[in-house]
C-alpha cells in the first residue's frame, strides 16, 4: 500500500471493509488485481487516427454467446447489440426476408437446442411485421432513433451519478464526463493544444491527482470538498480504485460489474486507455492507464455521494438482485423476436449469395493440384470488400485477365520510412509487428540529383513545421491571421468551387513515381538474402501462386483519396494498419522481379519464367482508379505489354466507376470523381459499408456472380494445400480481421451512440489522436453516422458475417477445433461458418456439429458430426 498523509486511517479503512466479507487486507488487493486484469481483457479498444484500425467492441466477450453478452453488458450499460423491431418491420416490407426466411431462423435455433419458449409465434411475428408503425417515416433516418437508452428496464447497475440524475433530474454525470474528458485530452495531447500539460511526464493518474488537489471547478460546481478527498487518496491508481470502491461500500462481489459500468459511461475514453495499457503489458511495462481512469471517476462519485449525503445499500441491493437475475418474459419475448429476425435477415442474405456462386467447383476431388491455365494479366488485390467490384469488370473486359485477392499487406510485414525520413508507419495489421524497416528511396542512379531532392525535402518541411508553429502559437496566432490571412483566400475559393472545376489530381499511396520502397539499409538491419527468399515463397505460397504464372502479375494495394477528413485511415487499407498498402505491394514486387531471389526460389520449386513480370499498383477506392507503377527496365521493355495492360484497367475503371455512381448519388463519372477533393464532402466513399461475407475459395466459385461489393474474397486452393496449414492462417489471421471489421461496422450502427462517432459535420479533433461530437464530451470510436447512412436509407445493414470456405469439412473442423477462440466465436453465433464440400454446403452448430443444407435456399436438416 502506498504512502500518504493518513495511511493509518486508510488501513482501518481497509480492514473494516475486509472483515465485512472475511476477507484479508492482502487478499482485497489481489482481488483488486484480478478484477482489473479481467476488465483489460474484457473492455474494447481504439486506436489514434492515423494509424486507425476496425475493432470490435464486443472482442473481449466472445467467450460467451452472442445473446448472453447482450443479456450480461445490458444489466450494467445501455448499450444494445440489437436493433429495434421497427428496423426488421421496415426491411421485411421491403422485401429483404421473408416469412420462409423466419422459419429457417426459428429452425437453426431450436437444432441448436435453444430455447424458443418466450418467441411469439410465426403467424403472430409475420402480422406484427405486416403492421404498419406510426411515425415510422418520420424515425426511419434519425440518428437518435438507433440508440434511445432512456427506458432500460434490464439495467441492473448504475453509477452513482446516474442514480442521482434519475431521482433528482441533474446532469452529473455529465459533468463527470467533461471533467475527465478535459484531463485525458490534455494529458494524452501530442502536439494539438496550444498549451501542455505540465504533468505530461506522469501517469495519466498522477498528473490528474496533481491538477485535481488544487482544480476549485468541481467545487464550484457543487461537489463541495473535492480537492481534500483527492489529497486523501493514494498515489497508486489501483489502490485509489480500492479505496473508493470501500468507501461507496460497494460489495466485492459487485466490482467487477460495478467498474465496468463506469467504464460503460465513457466507453471512448476507456477503450483509449485500455489500448495503452494492453500494449504496454505485451511490451513487458506496467502501464496503469485504465487503473487511473477508473480512479478518476470513482473520485467524483464518492464525493458527489458524501456532498448530497446519497448512499446506495449495495448489500441489500445485491442480496435482493444478483447480477444474473433474469429478465421478465415480455423482455424476453422482445429480445428473442429481434434476435430471430436478425438472423431471418442473415439467413435471406446467405440464400442470395449460394444462389449466385458455383458450389458445382467444389464437386472435384480435393486431391492433386488444380491449376488454372496462365492468363496474360494476374491481378492480385487485397480482400476488401471494395476491390469486389473492379475485380469483376476487369474480368469482364479481358478474356486475358484474372483476378485473386489477399490479405492487403502481401505478407510483407514492414515499417515503411518515407524519403529523408528515419522512422515511418506500420504496414501490417493490428495483429502482427513489422519486422523491418524498408526504406523509400529516389528512383535515379544520378547521386547528386539524389542529395539535393533529399536537402530540398528537408528543408521544405523544416519551413512547413516552423509555419504550423507560428500559426498555432498563443502569441502569435492573432497577429498571424491578421497580417497572413488574406493569402489563403486562394486556397479556400478553390476548394469551394472544386465541385464546379473537377477534383485536383493528387496522389492517394504513400509513394509517388519518383519514390519507391528499396533494398537500402536491410543488411544493416540483419536481413540477409534467405529471409527475403522465405518472404517471397511464404507469399507465394499463401496466395496458392507457385506455377502457372501469368505475364504480367499486378500486385495492387489500395488506399482512398479524401481532403479535410481526420478518419481517413478508416478508409485506408486495414491489413497496412490504417495506411495505403501502396508500399507493400510495390516491395513485393520489386522482391519478386529480382534475378537473385527467383533462383533461390527455383530450388525452392517455385519457378518463376523471365517472361513473368511483377508489378506493383494502387487501387484508388475513392475514385476506383488503377495506378501501375513498373519499373523504368519492365516499361521500356514491355511497352506494348504495358500499354495494353494500362488499357484494361482504364476500360475496368471506367465500368466500375459507372456502377458506383447511384450508390454516391453521384449523376456522372466527373462528379464522382469530384467528392476526392471536396473538402466539404461528408460522404466520399461508403468504406466498407455493406460487407456481410468472407469467402475463401477459387476465383472460379465467384467469378460469375455479382456479390455487389459485400464480400471479402480471398483465394484458396484446397488441392494445393494438404496440410491444411494455407486454411488455417486464414482463418486465424485475415478471416479475424474482416470479423473485427464486420462487428465494428455492426455495432456502429446497432448502437451508434456508445459504439459509433455520432455526425461528422460536428467533429472536433483532440489531440491529434481522436475526435470529439462538439467541444467535449467523450471520445469517438467507430464509424460515424454518414458512413453508414445515406439521410434516407441505411447503406450498412447490420448482419454478422457470413464465412465460406471451399475445403473439405474436417480439416475446417480440426481447425477450428485446434483454436477455441475460433470454436467460442462460430458456436456462440459472433459470425457464422459454412463450408462449401462436394457440392454441398454445410453451417457449422459447434462442438463439432454441423447442419447440411439439403437445398441452398430453404431446408436443413442435422448432419451427421465429424470424427475427430
Amino acid at each position: 500500500m502506498s504512502t500518504t498523509p493518513d495511511t493509518r486511517q486508510q488501513v482501518a479503512h481497509y480492514s473494516s471493509f475486509a472483515e465485512q466479507f472475511g476477507l484479508e487486507q492482502a487478499e482485497l488487493r489481489d482481488t483488486m488485481k484480478e478484477t482489473l486484469i479481467r476488465l483489460n481483457e474484457i473492455l474494447p479498444e481504439v486506436w489514434p487516427l492515423k494509424d486507425y484500425v476496425a475493432l470490435s467492441p464486443y472482442d473481449g466477450l466472445t467467450d460467451h454467446s452472442f445473446l448472453d453478452v447482450r443479456r450480461k453488458i445490458r444489466q450494467y450499460s445501455d448499450c444494445e447489440l440489437l436493433m429495434p423491431l421497427s428496423y426488421y418491420r421496415e426491411q421485411y416490407q421491403q422485401g429483404a426476408f421473408t416469412s420462409d426466411h423466419l422459419c429457417i431462423a426459428v429452425r437453426e435455433m431450436i437444432v441448436k437446442r435453444e430455447s424458443v419458449e418466450a418467441l411469439p409465434d410465426l403467424e403472430e411475428i409475420v402480422n406484427l411485421l405486416e403492421r404498419e408503425e406510426e411515425g415510422a417515416e418520420q424515425n426511419k433516418s434519425s440518428l437518435a432513433s438507433v440508440s434511445d437508452d432512456q427506458d432500460n428496464r434490464e439495467r441492473r447497475i448504475r453509477s452513482v451519478s446516474e442514480y442521482f440524475d434519475r431521482i433528482h433530474g441533474t446532469e452529473w454525470s455529465q459533468f463527470v464526463l467533461d471533467e475527465i474528458s478535459k484531463h485525458c485530452s490534455q494529458h494524452y495531447d501530442e502536439g494539438e493544444a496550444i498549451w501542455s500539460s505540465p504533468w505530461k511526464g506522469e501517469s495519466l493518474y498522477a498528473a490528474w491527482h496533481a491538477a485535481a488537489s488544487g482544480d476549485l471547478n468541481p467545487e464550484v460546481a457543487g461537489l463541495d470538498g473535492f480537492r481534500d478527498y483527492v489529497r486523501e487518496l493514494p498515489q497508486d491508481a489501483e489502490q485509489a480504485i480500492l479505496y473508493s470502491l470501500i468507501e461507496l461500500y460497494v460489495p466485492v462481489p459487485l466490482w467487477e460489474p460495478f467498474l465496468l459500468c463506469q467504464a460503460f459511461r465513457m466507453p471512448g475514453w476507456t477503450s483509449w486507455a485500455n489500448r495503452l495499457a494492453s500494449h504496454s503489458l505485451e511490451a513487458g511495462g506496467d502501464s496503469k492507464d485504465l487503473a487511473g481512469l477508473l480512479a478518476m471517476r470513482l473520485a467524483y462519485e464518492v464525493v458527489l455521494s458524501q456532498t448530497k449525503s446519497f448512499s446506495i445499500d449495495w448489500s441489500s441491493f445485491f442480496r435482493q438482485h444478483g447480477m444474473l437475475r433474469t429478465a421478465d418474459a415480455e423482455m424476453q419475448s422482445d429480445v428473442l423476436l429481434r434476435y430471430v429476425l436478425l438472423k431471418a435477415s442473415e439467413i435471406a442474405f446467405r440464400s442470395n449469395i449460394l444462389s449466385q456462386v458455383n458450389v458445382a467447383v467444389t464437386d472435384r476431388k480435393f486431391s492433386g493440384k488444380e491449376i488454372a491455365p496462365a492468363s496474360k494479366f494476374q491481378f492480385v488485390f487485397c480482400i476488401d470488400v471494395r476491390s469486389e467490384r473492379i475485380r469483376r469488370h476487369l474480368e469482364h473486359v479481358s478474356e486475358d485477365a484474372r483476378t485473386s485477392g489477399f490479405a492487403g499487406f502481401f505478407g510483407m510485414p514492414i515499417e515503411y520510412v518515407p524519403f529523408g525520413h528515419q522512422s515511418g508507419t506500420s504496414q501490417v495489421p493490428v495483429l502482427l509487428k513489422p519486422s523491418f524497416k524498408v526504406y523509400e528511396d529516389f528512383q535515379t542512379d544520378d547521386y547528386l540529383k539524389r542529395d539535393q531532392m533529399l536537402e530540398s525535402k528537408s528543408l521544405r518541411e523544416q519551413l512547413g513545421s516552423a509555419w504550423k508553429t507560428f500559426q498555432k502559437s498563443a502569441i502569435s496566432s492573432f497577429s498571424f491571421i491578421e497580417t497572413f490571412g488574406w493569402l489563403s483566400i486562394g486556397d479556400l475559393f478553390r476548394q469551394n468551387l472544386v465541385g464546379l472545376r473537377g477534383a485536383k489530381k493528387t496522389h492517394a499511396g504513400c509513394c509517388s513515381e519518383s519514390f519507391a520502397p528499396s533494398f537500402e539499409g536491410l543488411k544493416a538491419q540483419g536481413v540477409d538474402q534467405p529471409q527475403l527468399v522465405s518472404l517471397a515463397e511464404s507469399m507465394l505460397r499463401n496466395l496458392g501462386m507457385t506455377s502457372g504464372f501469368s505475364r504480367v502479375v499486378v500486385l495492387c494495394g489500395h488506399a482512398s483519396e479524401t481532403v479535410n477528413n481526420p478518419g481517413k485511415a478508416g478508409l485506408d487499407c486495414g491489413a497496412c494498419g490504417g495506411h495505403s498498402g501502396e508500399a507493400n505491394a510495390r516491395f513485393a514486387a520489386l522482391l519478386l522481379n529480382d534475378p537473385d531471389i527467383r533462383k533461390q526460389l527455383e530450388l525452392r520449386g517455385i519457378s518463376i519464367p523471365e517472361t513473368t513480370c511483377f508489378v506493383g499498383g494502387l487501387h484508388n477506392t475513392t475514385a476506383d482508379k488503377l495506378t501501375l507503377f513498373p519499373s523504368d527496365e519492365i516499361a521500356e521493355r514491355d511497352r506494348d505489354l504495358m500499354a495494353e495492360l494500362k488499357q484494361v484497367c482504364d476500360e475496368a475503371t471506367h465500368h466500375t466507376q459507372l456502377e458506383r455512381c447511384p450508390l454516391t448519388g453521384s449523376d456522372s463519372v466527373k462528379q464522382l470523381l469530384t467528392r476526392a477533393a471536396d473538402w466539404s464532402e461528408v460522404r466520399p466513399e461508403w468504406g466498407l459499408s455493406g460487407n456481410a461475407a468472407f469467402i475463401v475459395a477459387p476465383r472460379e466459385l465467384s467469378r460469375k456472380a455479382n456479390l455487389d461489393g459485400q464480400c471479402f474474397l480471398h483465394d484458396y486452393q484446397a488441392a494445393m494445400d494438404p496440410s491444411g496449414e494455407v486454411l488455417e492462417t486464414i482463418m486465424t489471421a485475415p478471416m479475424i480481421v474482416t470479423y473485427l471489421i464486420n462487428m465494428q461496422y455492426y455495432a456502429s450502427v446497432v448502437d451508434t451512440r456508445h459504439f459509433g462517432s455520432g455526425n461528422k459535420t460536428i467533429h472536433n479533433m483532440v489531440g491529434k489522436f481522436g475526435l470529439f461530437s462538439g467541444n467535449g464530451g467523450d471520445l469517438m470510436t467507430g464509424l460515424p453516422w454518414e458512413s453508414l447512412h445515406d439521410g434516407q436509407d441505411y447503406q450498412h445493414l447490420p448482419r454478422r458475417l457470413q464465412v465460406m470456405i471451399a475445403a473439405p469439412r474436417q480439416r475446417v473442423d480440426e481447425i477450428v477445433l485446434k483454436h477455441s477462440i475460433l470454436e467460442d466465436m462460430f458456436a456462440g453465433e459472433w459470425l457464422h461458418l459454412l463450408v462449401l464440400d462436394e457440392g454441398q454446403c454445410h453451417r457449422y452448430i459447434g462442438g463439432s456439429k454441423w447442419e447440411t443444407l439439403s437445398s441452398l435456399s430453404s431446408e436443413t436438416r442435422l448432419a451427421e458430426p465429424v470424427p475427430n
